[in-house]
């Protein structure tokens, strides 16, 4: 019997994505277009009219496949991911798509970009490796150990690239399983390149004194009245921070220039 709250409206775009995309990851090879989206959709709706969540309607499936033992189905045992994608644009409730037409979340595309291009800049080192093997073959001498040290350099460059594909895709990989998208640390959003010191966030040990000085000039006030107000001296942590904001850009930038 379906609930009266819901009798004759549709469940949100964004929840029926989050089905089609736990539906997705859990059987990658099924097909899940449009017409199988249409053709469960009835399920669906009566299901949730009926009180069910979303949720509950991904995961409550069981197995039989050898006609006498029941199992929960892979859907049923795994979280089902929270935020991680969004509807097609302008999808409104009783529409139905499929899995190809959802989105990922910002920060999911922004980890999944970020691999790709890791990738592509593996694949770019591995062709030049390819282009110096063929050189070095043919060359001699002082030439032959200059291309040699050109191809090592190439080489490190796809082992840093595939490892950092693979360290942006398992933290994909780690969203889904958690069931949601957590919000990534400042640390982790901008990390400083090794060979760039960091900022001092210690004050100079000028300013340390601060407070005997400050004492002093109490003590000079109370004897004599001061002709003229004395200007404070400018904050000493001021350049630090300059120099931390400009670091960081430079951290960004790291990230995408093409080396």
């Amino acid at each position: 019997m379906a609930m009266k709250s819901r009798e004759g409206k549709y469940p949100a775009p964004q929840a029926l994505a989050e089905l089609l995309y736990h539906w997705m990851r859990t059987w990658p090879h099924a097909r899940i277009d449009k017409s199988v989206t249409d053709r469960l959709y009835p399920y669906i709706v009566e299901k949730w009219r009926e009180g069910w969540s979303l949720t509950e309607i991904a995961q409550t499936a069981c197995s039989c496949d050898d006609g006498g033992t029941i199992t929960p189905s892979a859907v049923a045992t795994q979280p089902v991911p929270r935020g991680l994608v969004k509807p097609p644009e302008g999808a409104k409730p009783g529409d139905t798509f499929s899995v190809g037409e959802l989105q990922d979340v910002r920060a999911v595309a922004t980890l999944r970009s970020a691999a790709n291009v890791a990738e592509l800049r593996a694949q770019r080192s591995t062709t030049q490796m390819k282009i110096l093997d063929e050189q070095i073959r043919v060359a001699r001498g002082a030439s032959r150990d200059r291309l040699a040290a050109q191809r090592d350099k190439a080489a490190s460059e796809v082992e840093q690239q595939l490892g950092q594909a693979l360290a942006l895709r398992g933290r994909i990989a780690e969203l889904e399983r958690t069931g949601h998208a957590s919000r990534p640390t400042k640390p982790e959003a901008v990390k400083r390149p090794a060979h760039e010191p960091a900022p001092s966030k210690s004050k100079p040990r000028s300013a340390k004194p601060a407070p005997k000085a400050a004492s002093a000039k109490a003590a000079a006030k109370a004897a004599t009245p001061p002709a003229a107000p004395i200007p404070a001296p400018l904050p000493a942590a001021s350049a630090p921070s300059a120099a931390s904001d400009e670091a960081t850009e430079r951290a960004i930038a790291d990230l995408y220039k093409d080396e």
